[in-house]
């Protein structure tokens, strides 16, 4: 799961250069989201100003032998298998194996992943539950949304970008940046309208209620996990539930670093 972009109105206005074109433009993009997530929801709005915005925290907080580039195509490369392989097929090593071939040629100069991680994730309980829903139909993945969102319920690391792409954050020394960001937003920018545009890796729809779980690589403890995720997993959370109207009863992450899954929250 990660977050896309996050682009304000008065962003928007900008580009499309003015009032009625922006509303148009965000119009558009929430029509094209109905029909490229069947309800659930998907954006397409672009801004030089704002594209700072797109870096995922996944991306950010990246690690390993090529930083965090190499980081961040590892994690792709995890989400893109599990997204190709069926769930029946998740503990078969030869077939995961053999989707990982097919996925690795997509993404060169990537280090390769051990087919036992990802049959260890379907062994886990919450792989068992996907299977479960993948048997009843009732599995989704990679589900884009869009959410509009005052700036002020933005996680830090986006409420930064904004700023920045606002030109509010200028260069006090000793002021550490996220804190000087926010400090400079232009007066009432806190409840400017954001549109937050974003990816759900995989949830389930259960008898009562859906579950939402999101895939990490991070080379990071389960309480590193929680306090870096855990306002991201919110947004998405509030996007599902606006999407479909049912509640997200449960919040998981899977670690693949850990082998193991994190719960987040439950309603």
């Amino acid at each position: 799961t990660e977050i896309r972009s996050a682009y304000s109105v008065s962003q928007l206005k900008e580009a499309a250069g003015g009032g009625g074109a922006a509303t148009g433009a965000a119009s558009a993009a929430s029509a094209s989201s109905q029909q490229a997530a069947g309800g659930a929801t998907a954006a397409t709005a672009a801004t030089g100003a704002a594209s700072a915005a797109s870096a995922s925290p996944q991306q950010a907080a990246g690690g390993g032998a090529t930083g965090a580039a190499g980081a961040a195509l590892r994690g792709t490369l995890y989400h893109r298998v599990l997204e190709r392989l069926s769930p029946e097929d998740g503990e078969n090593l030869e077939a995961i194996q053999e989707a990982i071939r097919r996925v690795s040629g997509e993404i060169p100069e990537t280090a390769p992943i051990d087919p036992e991680d990802i049959a260890r994730f379907y062994r886990s309980p919450l792989g068992r539950r996907v299977q479960e829903a993948f048997r009843r139909g009732k599995r989704q993945t990679e589900q884009p949304f869009v959410m509009g969102l005052p700036v002020s319920r933005l996680p830090g690391e986006l409420r930064t970008s904004i700023a920045e792409a606002a030109g509010a954050a200028g260069a006090t020394s000793g002021t550490p940046a996220k804190q000087e960001a926010e400090e400079r937003l232009p007066s009432g920018s806190a409840e400017e309208l954001v549109l937050v545009q974003g990816i759900i890796d995989l949830f389930l729809e259960e008898a009562d209620g859906l579950v939402l779980v999101d895939y990490k690589t991070d080379a990071a403890r389960e309480e590193t996990l929680r306090r870096r995720y855990q306002s991201q997993l919110a947004l998405y959370r509030e996007a599902l539930e606006r999407a479909l109207g049912k509640p997200v009863k449960e919040t998981w992450i899977y670690s693949f670093h850990l082998g193991r899954e994190v719960f987040i929250s439950e309603t």
